[in-house]
């Protein structure tokens, strides 16, 4: 599961989120995260945790749900941590 940073970066970037609890399943759009929101994740996301996201990722999937935003950003962590 994710950390406390992750649930703290959602909440300041996704306006929806600052009021109700976080879950895995939680609709990112439907909390509010529309394309200048995702924009401002993205940056706060990449500066807390050190990684950049590919184009590639960038996508509807990716920024779904806490849980598949999760993955991704662990995904990446993982394979920075080994190079």
């Amino acid at each position: 599961m994710w950390d406390d940073r992750f649930v703290d970066v959602l909440r300041a970037a996704v306006p929806g989120l600052r009021e109700q609890p976080v879950t895995a399943e939680t609709c990112l759009r439907g909390a509010g995260l529309d394309s200048l929101a995702t924009i401002e994740l993205l940056l706060l996301l990449e500066d807390a945790y050190d990684v950049s996201l590919p184009d590639e990722l960038l996508t509807g999937a990716t920024f779904a749900t806490p849980a598949s935003l999760w993955r991704t950003l662990d995904e990446l962590r993982a394979a920075a941590a080994t190079t």
